[in-house]
């Protein structure tokens, strides 16, 4: 009978369905997954890698007495303490960390439903943006006042951080803590922090991106406070109500995260092709005939240009929209001057304008209406939330857009700051911000009232400050008044005068900033080469800063000392060496205009930025070296940043490395690189296409004696490093190698031959199986080869057929 009845048990407790389980509290993407954890926590993965958490005191809210009008809510100052600034928190500030909360889904989303004390609530509301990306909404509710909101996701205890804007000192933010705007800092010389790029925007090497969607004042303590914590915080005060967004990124590399924050905010616009340089300019040119003359200099040394740029003072008064008719007394036929020889013209510009300037009285009618402190000596910055104040300005600058001025070199424009210890700045709009989103927004309308007035894919547009999404405006960056030195972001040195300062950096600073600058979207970078405080750079310092300024996408040329390369002193130091030094430097970056170009046409799709952090580019060595660089796939750099130094020590990528100039083996840590040598690296398999060895520029030329691009392409130039590879450039011409064998399929714009260059290697060049006959001049052939040391160069017709070595 027992046997019976645990017969007719076991037969029932098989018949009855499992006790049913809770719905999963979990969102997917093709990349990720966002998953509700037995503690409340939320776990963001990619597969069984844990990419960020989630606790709940990941979403806190920062509660105070009253919103006072006064007041930034800049989050800087409840944290920052330098040694002269300690933490000014506003009346009963306090964080408000929630004490219970609970996921669920609503639909498509996934919300985090959370609870604090004092009648305050909040909600996290998720959804799936696309594959690699991941959108959030944190809003809170309460009936008191907030002034700030806070994000504080847990992160791998070692994982670096890039992006975050322009920063001097580091491109890799762990333990540090960054303010998303500029601010005080009073123990360097320049007293700011010297960010003038700021984006909220931070790329794990783990393969994880955080961008936050706001043009409220903000701060990350990147890991410092706590190894494992990420802590954002905003000045939300009187839009608190409306919540923050923002987005989770995930990529297998996170070099692809860029993609997904540019699907965000935008895809970056090409600049014109001109405005890859080289450039040169003086900080005061004397008159027309001196512009002239460095015209004529340019072309007799052979120096390779396509753009140069007029600085201040040029004009009657500042922003009189003239050209001072005592010093310019033909300001036309200078700019057709500088057009025959292939030149481009910019002009230095600023919103302000001058006392005494003719158009001083109408200017004023555009002014903001209420003004905070000027960090200029003209006049306050014009208010380009007014349209009156930018049909104004742009009729003012269509003087010189008429007259075939193609670029501006905007300065200046950082009057609308966050202001200092928790105080406002001062500034309201006509269309009633004030400086707590002016700080982000000033920089947007003034570049885009500049950028409408020029040719929808033509113009140069360089900028001192920029904001988050300006990538869409096809702006390039120059970091500002960096040191003439080989000086670091806050080392010591003797000036010229004798005084002792702590700088912002020399080209230590230069590296960081566009290293930093392309891992926060924005690709186009150019100091100005050899520092500009505390010039003229001495010759070693000119020379390594050509070397570094030539492998980035855009390089310009000038200082405060209005020294241009060809001008030897006793104070420059400067001298035959120096000038060939540039003179080699600035024409290998023009002859690598087709490889900069190609990078510019793709990253309109891949997202992939072209200068790339070491350490975003290898995560898995957990390497993260501030001072070399990927340059796009093929090409790693290594600059010379030491006074001295002779040699230095470079972190090796996986695969083969080359020198490119000697073909050497990259084997060593340790690379030697006398004065007049950049240490250079061509991946094996690299095909790296190149202008003719004798191009002067890029932008079109009369002259009969300088060459230009846009007149003829000419022959292709190809840099090899055998192995397997393939690259297509902007124009569709394909190059690929496989084994022994070349091919090269025209484009658009290379259409007649080909040379493909070898160093290093021995070849014995044939075209279709046939062997190739060695000639003295390639010019005066059109198939044939040379050697020269150890360099092979073979010339074949550009016509897909296959040429063996």
């Amino acid at each position: 009978m027992r046997a019976l009845l645990l017969g007719f048990v076991t037969v029932a407790l098989l018949a009855c369905p499992p006790p049913p389980q809770p719905p999963a509290t979990a969102l997917n993407g093709d990349d990720w997954s966002l998953t509700a954890q037995p503690d409340g926590a939320l776990r963001f993965a990619r597969g069984e890698t844990t990419l960020a958490t989630f606790p709940l005191d990941s979403f806190q809210v920062g509660m105070v007495t009253a919103l006072d009008p006064q007041l930034s809510y800049d989050p800087y100052w409840l944290v920052v303490n330098d040694g002269f600034f300690t933490p000014q928190p506003p009346p009963g500030f306090v964080w408000r960390v929630p004490e219970r909360g609970a996921a669920a889904m609503d639909g498509d989303a996934l919300v985090l439903s959370l609870t604090y004390n004092r009648n305050l609530t909040a909600t996290v509301r998720f959804t799936k943006a696309s594959q690699g990306h991941l959108a959030a909404h944190f809003v809170p509710e309460t009936e008191g006042a907030i002034g700030y909101l806070r994000i504080k996701p847990v992160a791998d205890a070692t994982e670096a951080f890039y992006g975050l804007g322009e920063w001097f000192d580091a491109a890799n933010h762990r333990g540090k803590v960054r303010p998303l705007q500029l601010e005080a800092d009073l123990t360097v010389e320049s007293a700011s922090t010297e960010n003038h790029v700021a984006v909220p925007l931070l790329l794990g090497t783990r393969g994880w991106g955080l961008f936050v969607e706001t043009i409220r004042h903000g701060v990350f303590d990147v890991a410092k406070s706590d190894p494992s914590r990420i802590d954002g915080m905003f000045g939300t005060a009187e839009s608190s109500a409306d919540g923050l967004k923002f987005h989770l990124f995930s990529a297998e590399h996170p070099l692809d995260l860029p993609r997904e924050y540019f699907r965000v905010s935008a895809f970056p616009r090409p600049m014109a092709d001109w405005a890859t340089g080289p450039f040169i300019w003086r900080d005061e040119s004397r008159d027309q005939a001196e512009v002239e003359d460095d015209v004529k200099k340019l072309r007799e040394l052979d120096l390779a240009t396509s753009g140069m740029w007029i600085d201040r003072p040029y004009a009657s008064y500042v922003n009189s929209f003239d050209f001072e008719p005592a010093k310019f007394p033909d300001a036309g036929a200078m700019v057709n001057t500088l057009h025959a020889a292939g030149l481009r013209l910019a002009l230095w510009h600023t919103p302000y304008v001058e006392p005494g300037s003719p158009n001083r009285s109408a200017a004023q009618l555009h002014f903001p209406k209420e003004q905070g402190t000027m960090l200029n000596r003209w006049s306050p910055p014009l208010d380009f939330t007014r349209e009156s104040a930018v049909i104004f300005w742009r009729n003012q600058l269509s003087n010189y857009t008429n007259a075939g001025v193609e670029g501006f070199k905007l300065d200046f424009a950082e009057d609308v700051v966050a202001g200092v210890s928790g105080k406002r700045g001062g500034w309201t709009f006509d269309d009633g911000q004030t400086d707590r989103t002016m700080t982000d927004g000033y920089p947007r309308v003034y570049h885009s009232v500049y950028r409408a007035m020029l040719a929808n894919n033509d113009g140069f547009l360089l900028v001192r400050a920029a904001r988050w999404g300006e990538q869409a405006v096809g702006v390039v960056v120059w970091p500002g008044d960096i040191d003439a030195t080989l000086t670091k972001f806050g080392e010591k040195f003797t000036a010229r005068d004798g005084d002792e300062v702590v700088g912002v950096g020399g080209l230590p600073s230069a590296i960081r900033a566009g290293i930093s600058l392309s891992a926060s979207g924005f690709p186009y970078f150019a100091a100005d080469t050899g520092g500009y405080r505390h010039s003229p750079p001495d010759k070693e310092t000119f020379m390594r800063w050509t070397q570094q300024s030539a492998l980035m996408p855009v390089m310009q040329t000038g200082d405060s000392s209005s020294q241009p390369p060809w001008v030897f002193t006793p104070e420059n130091g400067r001298d035959a060496e120096a000038l060939e030094n540039y003179r080699f430097f600035a024409r290998l970056h023009l002859r690598l205009f087709p490889y900069f170009w190609a990078q510019v046409q793709s990253m309109r799709e891949t997202g992939r930025p072209i200068v790339r952090a070491f350490g975003l580019a290898f995560p898995q060595l957990n390497q993260f070296p501030e001072d070399q660089y990927l340059l796009g796939d093929a090409l790693l750099v290594a600059p010379i940043e030491t006074r001295g130094a002779t040699s230095r020590t470079v972190i090796k990528p996986p695969g083969r490395w080359f020198n490119f100039f000697t073909g050497e083996e990259l084997v060593s840590e340790t690379v030697n690189a006398a004065l007049t040598e950049l240490p250079l690296f061509l991946r094996e398999g690299a095909l790296v296409p190149m202008l003719r060895p004798t191009i002067d520029t890029i932008a079109e030329a009369s002259d009969p004696g300088v060459e230009s691009f846009v007149n003829e392409a000419g022959t292709l130039w190809v840099r090899v490093q055998p192995g397997e590879g393939e690259f297509t450039l902007h124009d569709g011409t394909r190059l690929t190698q496989s084994g022994r064998s070349l091919t090269a399929t025209p484009g658009s714009s290379f259409k007649t031959s080909v040379v493909w260059e070898f160093v290093g290697v021995s070849a014995t060049p044939s075209r279709s199986g046939a062997p190739l006959q060695e000639v003295q001049d390639l010019d005066a052939v059109s198939s044939g080869f040379t050697r020269s040391g150890s360099t092979v160069r073979i010339k074949t017709p550009l016509d897909g057929q296959p040429t063996g070595w």
